[in-house]
């Protein structure tokens, strides 16, 4: 069958389904928030209990959503003891036909949910809450970026996926000396690559937990796959933790013994409840021109 679109109807000869709008988007576009479009869903503290998304624009599911104005979204009442962990996404529902923003509560021992992908329900994430026991108020240390942009599909046969082909070390001694770092055997370094326009995206997802106090600072080196490049000091860099001590990134440099990059991280508030920070994951985005090779003769 050829189908094609669209057309204005003249007595009904032109009818179109939501699919034949949603197939569109194949071969065009992935699922995520849309670049440059208001404030890219960005999540950020209200008051109390809620969080603001602002003004912006996804795909989710083939289908779209808008968002014209900030909206607030409540987060449901903190665990008395423990710390939990929120995520809030945009979801595509299949059954009632609708695409809404929600919070999708976490569980009492600190587990992040995962956005839900069946052909009933699509989720996208917008970010991650993390909410200390007993919270009254949702603070902007306690909200984690956790959007995926849109890419242009048609560009996928340039892209690479190196999946669990990294490794992680981490040094908690902040001597002078050089840092003892140990391999975290359940780490794992995901990396996509993207080429486009002459350039290299590259986003670097690194899972580890990393119990932290607040009397030293920690080293985490990720080793890429050796296809890969070193990942240069202007990358930008995000990160996910749990507990109701403050986790911040303090510095980034190279460590001489292996001409690897790493990042430093340090406890920023104590605990309330006596319990050390984890960290998670972080997250690495950055782009470089694609060098080019010249044949020598």
């Amino acid at each position: 069958m050829v189908k094609y679109g669209f057309f204005d109807s003249k007595e009904g000869d032109r009818v179109s389904s939501a699919e034949d709008l949603a197939c569109m988007y194949d071969g065009l576009v992935s699922d995520g928030v849309i670049r440059g479009l208001g404030a890219q869903l960005e999540v950020t503290a209200c008051d109390k209990m809620q969080v603001l998304i602002g003004t912006g624009k996804a795909i989710v599911g083939r289908k779209w959503i808008w968002n014209t104005e900030q909206l607030a979204l409540t987060i449901p009442p903190a665990n008395e003891s423990s710390v939990r962990l929120d995520l809030i996404v945009a979801r595509a529902d299949f059954v009632n036909r609708k695409v809404s923003f929600e919070v999708v509560k976490g569980d009492d021992i600190a587990t992040l949910p995962k956005p839900v992908d069946t052909s009933i329900i699509k989720e996208i994430p917008l970010a991650m809450i993390s909410i200390p026991a007993a919270a009254t108020k949702i603070k902007t240390e306690n909200i984690h970026d956790s959007r995926e942009f849109t890419t242009i599909t048609n560009l996928q046969n340039s892209a690479v996926n190196y999946i669990g082909k990294g490794k992680v070390y981490v040094s908690g001694e902040n001597t002078a000396a050089a840092p003892k770092y140990v391999q975290r055997t359940n780490s794992e370094v995901n990396a996509h690559v993207l080429a486009l326009n002459g350039n290299r995206l590259i986003d670097i997802t690194v899972e580890v937990e990393v119990e932290m106090v607040s009397t030293k600072i920690y080293k985490v080196k990720p080793i890429l796959p050796q296809e890969m490049e070193q990942i240069p000091a202007w990358a930008l860099v995000s990160y996910v933790s749990n507990g109701d001590a403050q986790i911040v990134y303090t510095n980034t440099g190279v460590d001489d013994s292996d001409g690897r990059r790493y990042f430093d991280f340090a406890v920023r508030s104590t605990s309330a409840s006596g319990n050390n920070p984890v960290l998670q994951m972080m997250k690495i985005h950055y782009m470089e021109p694609i060098k080019e090779h010249v044949k020598e003769y």
